[in-house]
């Protein structure tokens, strides 16, 4: 049987470490933003995969004005849920306006490119496996999955070694973009371990269609991408995942949090 050299940024063939830095590949590039964009410059009400997230934005800044039309002393604190039609009105125009402004800051920030141009597929799965997984060595049985008999596969060292290049490249990362350290450390770390489990789902899901399952690896992430757009399938994963947890549409805040945290870097605002 054939040996494969093992190399952390080259996956072994067909194997789930594999499939997973494909689909990374692919989502750093930020498919979903067009779609979220265009659902936040909808006036009324939007279609598509951003839909319920919209709604749910609209309905927060508008009792984000409410509540400080009541602070400001224009409203009654004990105001009745159905506003006179001149005050709604006023509300959905305030909040229409914020909801223009993220979508400004968004379109910047789109332009400008995020953490997952910078930080390599590879290292951005390995750490997220190993924050699932427990371990560095879970992480590796984790990502070996599937890999075709008497081939070499990740240690619990490629895993660890991982871990520290992920730390360097974030750290770079952030000299790069002069932004706060935390903040952002935690919104990238959460993006990645959000879409990790997304496209573990999706993996686990096209095992059950024909189509798919037969394949492994990068072949499976090319045949899932050309039946339909593998950023819509994780999106839909991650919701579901988000609302069996209690908690809906984290992923998509998630998104849109780092999203916000990526302006340009300095050298590129001079420019």
């Amino acid at each position: 049987m054939a040996q494969y050299e093992i190399s952390a940024s080259r996956p072994t063939p067909n194997s789930d470490f594999e499939f997973y830095t494909a689909g990374f590949e692919i989502l750093a590039k930020k498919p979903y933003m067009p779609e979220l964009l265009a659902a936040l410059a909808t006036p009324g009400q939007p279609s598509g995969p951003f839909a319920g997230y919209v709604a749910m934005l609209r309905d927060a800044k508008r009792w984000e004005v409410i509540a400080e039309m009541v602070n400001a002393g224009l409203l009654a604190a004990d105001q009745p849920a159905a506003l006179p039609a001149a005050i709604d009105a006023l509300a959905a125009e305030l909040a229409a306006g914020r909801l223009a402004s993220i979508r400004s800051v968004l379109e910047y920030a789109y332009g400008a490119g995020g953490a997952g141009e910078r930080i390599p597929a590879f290292l951005r799965v390995m750490s997220a496996a190993s924050r699932i997984a427990g371990s560095p060595t879970a992480a590796a049985r984790l990502l070996g999955k599937n890999s075709a008999p008497f081939t070499k596969v990740l240690t619990r060292h490629h895993v660890t070694r991982a871990r520290i290049r992920y730390a360097r490249a974030l750290k770079a990362w952030l000299a790069a973009f002069n932004l706060p350290g935390i903040n952002i450390l935690v919104a990238i770390t959460e993006v990645d371990t959000l879409l990790f489990l997304a496209l573990q789902k999706v993996r686990e899901d096209a095992k059950q269609d024909p189509r798919f399952r037969r394949l492994r690896g990068q072949a499976l992430v090319k045949a899932i991408e050309e039946q339909q757009p593998l950023w819509r399938r994780t999106l839909d994963a991650a919701n579901a995942l988000d609302d069996s947890a209690g908690l809906p549409l984290r992923t998509v805040l998630s998104l849109v949090t780092l999203d916000l945290a990526c302006p340009r870097p300095v050298g590129a605002l001079a420019a």
